[in-house]
C-alpha cells in the first residue's frame, strides 16, 4: 500500500482556496449591506403625488398648465376600492370644484383634457410650483394636497394640456 503525503504548501493552498470560496460571496454581497432596498421605501414613482381618502386612492396627481392665470388640466389615476360609485372633486384655491365619477371597484385615468379630463379654471401658480388642491371623495373629509404643476413645454406633457389653451 502506497501513501502519498501532501506537503504543507499544497495543504495550505487547498485550505486557502476553501476559505476563499466561503468568504467570496460574503465579501461581494457586502457591497449591498449598507444600501437600502428600493422595495422597502414608500415613494411616488411618477411626477405626481398620491392621497388616500376612505376607500379611494388618487395616484400620480399632477396639474398641467402653461400660465398662472390660464386653464389647467388635472391628471391622476383614481382607484375606487369601495362597493359604491363615488364622486371625486378637485378644487383649486378660489376656484370652483370640478368632479369626476368613478364606478365601484374600478380605476379611472383622468386625462388628457377632452376625454376623461378634468379642467380647472386657472392654474393659480406658476408652472413648476406646488398648487394647494383640495380633493374630496363623497362625504369623506377633504384632503388638501400640495400638487406639483408642470407645463406642456415638457414633451412628456405636451398632449395633456387644457383643451381651452
Amino acid at each position: 500500500m502506497s501513501t502519498t503525503q501532501i506537503s504543507a504548501p499544497r495543504r495550505g493552498r487547498r485550505l486557502l482556496a476553501g476559505l476563499s470560496a466561503l468568504a467570496l460571496p460574503a465579501l461581494l454581497s457586502g457591497c449591498a449591506l449598507f444600501s437600502p432596498m428600493a422595495t422597502e421605501n414608500i415613494y411616488n414613482p411618477g411626477d405626481g403625488v398620491s392621497v388616500e381618502i376612505g376607500d379611494v386612492v388618487v395616484r400620480d396627481l399632477v396639474v398641467i398648465g402653461d400660465s398662472e392665470d390660464g386653464p389647467a388640466t388635472v391628471s391622476a389615476y383614481v382607484v375606487n376600492n369601495s362597493a359604491e360609485d363615488v364622486t371625486v372633486s378637485f378644487t383649486a384655491a378660489g376656484g370652483s370644484p370640478v368632479e369626476v365619477e368613478v364606478p365601484a371597484g374600478t380605476a379611472t385615468q383622468i386625462s388628457p383634457a377632452g376625454e376623461s379630463g378634468v379642467e380647472l379654471e386657472s392654474l393659480g401658480v406658476a408652472p413648476g410650483a406646488l398648487l394647494p388642491l383640495t380633493v374630496q371623495v363623497g362625504d369623506n373629509p377633504p384632503a388638501e394636497v400640495k400638487t406639483p404643476t408642470v407645463s406642456t413645454e415638457n414633451p412628456q406633457y405636451a398632449d395633456y394640456g387644457s383643451s381651452s389653451s
